[in-house]
């Protein structure tokens, strides 16, 4: 997805660029995050960072981070 209105700092290019946001992909190996994507400079295509969607915590897993059991 190419986002004309969202800029970026490229470490390349060494100027603010608009960036591109590439494709949701699985790679975490942490097992924490869901999905990620690239956000890329649209001008050389230089990997500027990566976004983690974090996984939705169960009740279960809610309660003991807490410490405290669920229901």
């Amino acid at each position: 997805m190419n986002t004309r209105h969202t800029h970026v700092y490229c470490d390349l290019c060494k100027a603010i660029r608009p960036i591109e946001i590439s494709d949701m992909h699985a790679d975490d190996v942490s097992g924490r995050y869901t999905e990620a994507s690239d956000l890329l400079c649209s001008v050389c295509g230089n990997h500027i960072a990566t976004l983690y969607v974090p996984k939705s915590k169960t009740a279960a897993e809610e309660a003991l981070q807490r410490g405290t059991a669920p229901g």
